[in-house]
C-alpha cells in the first residue's frame, strides 16, 4: 500500500503539471491574440511552458500590444511565473528593454528592474486581491531627445471590500526626473500616494474586456517633496460619467511662493490667474501665522480646479 502511494501521488503530481501546462500552451495563447481588451489587442510571436515541477513559468516572445489610434507598448520577451501548488499568485516579469509607442514618438524603456505581480481569488470569478508593480532604475528616452526617469518606484493596490469594488492604492517614487526645459526643477525628491478607490464593477473576469471606470476616490494622504517645496493632500473626490472628478482637496504647501514661481515659469497659470492666485494664498498664510506655509482648500467643479474662486486649470480626466 506504502508502494503505490508513493507512485500514485508522483504520477498525479505529473499528470496534473503536464496537462496544465498543455492547456496553457494549447488556449492561452489564441485566447490572448482573440480577445480584445477595451480599444486593444495582445498579440506575440510565441508561448512556452517551464518550471515542472513546483512551478508553471510561461515564456512570451515578442508581445505586443496597441489600441487602434497606435499607441501602444512592445518587447522582445515577458515571463509569468506561478507556484504550480497555488497557481493564483501571478509573477510578471518583464526585460531590461522595452517600448512605449505614442502617436507621434517611440519611447525606450530601460531597467534595472521592473516586474510586478497579482494574487487571484479563484472561487470567485478571478477576481482581483492584490497587486504588485516594482521598479528599480526606470529611464525613459523619447526619439525625440527628451528623457526622464525614476531612481525607485513601487505601487501596491489590495481589495478592501468583499464585492472587489473597492481598493487600497499606496505608491510612491523617489529621485524622480522629469524632460528638461520645462521651466521648472528636473528633479523630484519623492512622491507619494495612499488612496482608497471605488470602482464601477469588481475587478475580475466580466472586466478582462477593459479596467472599470473609477467612479470614487478617498485620498487619504498624497506626498511630493520637490526641491523646498512640500505638498500633503487629503480629499474626497466623486468622479463622474465622463471621467472628470469632482469634490474638495485641502492643500497644505510649505514654500508655496516657489511653486507660483514654477507655474509661471511653466505657463500653467495666466498673469491675471498668478496674481489671483498669489492674493488668495497670501491671505491663507496671514490667517495661519505660519511663514511659507499654507493650507488652501481646491474645489474641483464644472470642470475647473479652483483655489477658493480662482480658477487654475482644467480637471483632467481619469
Amino acid at each position: 500500500m506504502k508502494i503505490a502511494l508513493l507512485l500514485v501521488v508522483p504520477l498525479c503530481w505529473i499528470a496534473y503539471w503536464v496537462g496544465t501546462a498543455q492547456l496553457a500552451e494549447r488556449y492561452v495563447g489564441p485566447w490572448l491574440e482573440a480577445r480584445p481588451i477595451g480599444d486593444a489587442q495582445l498579440a506575440h510571436g510565441g508561448l512556452s511552458m517551464a518550471g515542472f515541477p513546483h512551478r508553471f513559468d510561461v515564456s512570451v516572445t515578442r508581445p505586443q500590444f496597441f489600441d487602434i489610434s497606435g499607441y501602444g507598448w512592445s518587447a522582445p520577451s515577458m515571463r509569468l511565473e506561478a507556484a504550480s501548488y497555488w497557481p493564483q499568485d501571478i509573477t510578471l516579469r518583464l526585460p531590461g528593454t522595452q517600448r512605449l509607442h505614442l502617436a507621434e514618438e517611440t519611447v525606450t524603456v530601460t531597467s534595472a528592474r521592473l516586474d510586478g505581480g497579482a494574487r487571484l481569488r479563484p472561487l470567485r470569478r478571478l477576481g482581483l486581491d492584490a497587486l504588485r508593480i516594482d521598479a528599480e532604475q526606470l529611464h525613459l528616452e523619447s526619439q525625440h531627445g527628451w528623457t526622464a526617469g525614476i531612481s525607485t518606484g513601487e505601487l501596491r493596490m489590495r481589495r478592501a471590500d468583499g464585492a472587489g469594488r473597492l481598493h487600497d492604492l499606496t505608491t510612491q517614487a523617489s529621485d524622480i526626473v522629469l524632460p528638461a526645459g520645462r521651466g521648472v526643477p528636473a528633479r523630484i525628491d519623492h512622491a507619494a500616494l495612499d488612496a482608497q478607490l471605488a470602482f464601477a464593477q469588481p475587478l475580475d473576469m466580466d472586466a478582462a474586456d477593459g479596467l472599470p471606470p473609477v467612479v470614487g476616490l478617498e485620498l487619504h494622504e498624497g506626498q511630493l517633496a520637490w526641491g523646498q517645496i512640500e505638498l500633503r493632500a487629503a480629499g474626497t473626490l466623486d468622479v463622474d460619467a465622463e471621467g472628470r472628478p469632482e469634490g474638495q482637496i485641502t492643500l497644505r504647501i510649505t514654500h508655496w511662493r516657489d511653486l507660483l514661481d514654477m507655474a509661471e515659469a511653466a505657463e500653467l497659470l495666466s498673469g491675471n490667474q498668478l496674481a489671483l492666485a498669489e492674493r488668495a494664498l497670501q491671505s491663507l498664510e496671514d490667517r495661519s501665522g505660519s511663514e511659507n506655509t499654507v493650507e488652501a482648500p481646491l474645489t474641483l467643479s464644472d470642470g475647473m480646479i479652483r483655489l477658493g474662486p480662482v480658477p487654475l486649470v482644467p480637471i483632467p480626466r481619469l
